[in-house]
């Protein structure tokens, strides 16, 4: 059984969170992969049963800064030109989106903390985001933006961001972070000190808001990770 590639792509952003508990879940092969340290250069998209890619402070367009990013984003270009399944959060969603020829910019808006995203009606039928049947909170945090990939179908919006998720064939793109529980919250927040605060949040009810809103979609976000891990496994029925 070939593994799934995990990429994370920021020191101070460590784990898979949900992820990672649903791929134990599993007891599936996994290739981890720390970006910024351990680089991409090599890796052939072909090796793997699939890709997920994280979040990061980087921006997706800073390739001359980190040259990882390059790598990444043409390795998730031929992973989607292979029909793998790739799930991209975050950093990795903007990736994606520029792997798939659309521009990523500065967002009008900062998004941080648990926020609500709402499905659209194209999303009721997806693979992934059909498990979200309503408005609900996930945890976010970012100042960038993609635009929808050319053929891509919007499946998300927030109140201030537009493009929260998008699929293309098997490839699906994710602004919010579903991935990140309470633990990955209060472990990714101590290696920012200060940053609730800068961005005008009170931490502590932060971490009351993802304590709480963390069990409370802890069943849609486990049912899409399940649904994305069994592509992976081979159920084909989204081609």
């Amino acid at each position: 059984m070939k593994p799934i590639l995990a990429i994370e792509n920021d020191e101070l952003l460590p784990g898979l969170g949900l992820l990672g508990k649903r791929l134990d879940a599993r007891d599936r092969p996994v290739h981890r992969v720390l970006a910024w340290r351990d680089g991409l250069a090599g890796l052939r998209a072909s090796d793997y049963a699939g890709i997920a890619t994280l979040g990061g402070d980087a921006h997706a367009w800073a390739e001359e800064d980190f040259p990882f990013l390059r790598d990444e984003r043409e390795l998730l270009a031929d992973a989607v030109e292979q029909d793998m399944p790739v799930l991209g959060i975050c950093l990795g969603a903007q990736l994606l989106a520029r792997a798939l020829g659309a521009e990523v910019r500065t967002a009008a808006a900062h998004e941080a903390g648990w926020l609500e995203i709402t499905p659209l009606e194209a999303a009721a039928d997806d693979p992934l985001l059909g498990h979200l049947d309503g408005p609900a909170g996930v945890f976010q945090w970012h100042s960038d933006t993609f635009e929808l990939p050319e053929g891509a179908t919007r499946l998300a919006e927030s109140e201030l961001i537009e493009n929260q998720a998008f699929r293309l064939g098997r490839a699906w793109g994710l602004q919010p972070h579903p991935e990140v529980d309470y633990t990955t919250f209060a472990s990714w927040i101590a290696n920012h000190p200060g940053g609730a605060e800068e961005y005008g949040l009170d931490e502590a009810v932060l971490h009351h808001e993802v304590r709480k809103g963390d069990q409370a979609t802890l069943q849609w976000r486990t049912a899409m990770f399940d649904a994305f891990l069994g592509l992976v496994d081979g159920d084909r029925t989204t081609s």
